[in-house]
């Protein structure tokens, strides 16, 4: 499991509650940009704490578009990293089943075109747990392969109106508007735990 503290210090925590700004964390796979927001908290305190498991679901959608949320037209089921699922005539996934590759998610389309995605399970700030959305893939896929590989890789910003599930790039490797304010990424790879600070509006490490 990872665990990742977030602390906001006090000055800061009033400007931001004022203004209404939102607590986001994105999260993103290799060979491409974070392109959804996997968790956007209004309600964030001065100290934050959100987990997440190793565990993914695979889910597919018609349509990939910058600032929609993110619409699930096939519903998500249960993958691992080093596991294959199809995706049958029907519109509808099969039984996730061991594939030769160790660390990579496969996906064989037997069905329509369409827009390959994971979700990952996470416990918020509230410590309610939900496998939220966290990547769309950026292409189309036609009836064949997709593969994908889940990172450690996690960005954490703050802006205003924002939504989890949000889509925040339709590109695979697109310049992101951070500009929202200031942003820090982190990579979780090989660490259980990390505590990060938002201090005079700027991001570090503890």
């Amino acid at each position: 499991m990872k665990e990742l503290m977030i602390q906001v210090m006090e000055d800061d925590y009033k400007i931001l509650k004022d203004s209404h700004y939102i607590l986001c964390i994105a999260k993103k796979v290799e060979d491409c940009d974070f392109n959804v927001i996997w968790l956007a908290e209004q309600n964030f305190t001065q100290q934050n704490v959100v987990t997440w498991e190793d565990k993914y679901s695979i889910f597919a959608s018609r349509e990939m578009k910058k600032g929609n949320v993110v619409r699930m037209n096939v519903l998500p089921k249960e993958i691992m990293p080093g596991q294959e699922i199809t995706l049958q005539e029907g519109c509808y996934f099969g039984d996730a089943k061991m594939s030769e590759v160790q660390d990579e998610i496969i996906m064989i389309n037997q069905a329509i075109p369409i827009y390959p995605g994971l979700c990952q399970e996470c416990t918020d700030f509230a410590g309610v747990t939900s496998a939220a959305p966290f990547y769309l893939s950026p292409d189309m896929c036609i009836p064949g392969m997709f593969t994908t590989k889940p990172t450690e890789q996690i960005m954490i910003w703050f802006a205003q109106g924002a939504k989890s599930g949000v889509i925040i790039s339709e590109e695979r490797h697109a310049k992101m508007e951070k500009a929202l304010s200031n942003y820090i990424e982190i990579d979780m790879s090989g660490k259980s735990k990390m505590t990060i600070a938002f201090d005079k509006f700027s991001w570090k490490k503890i």
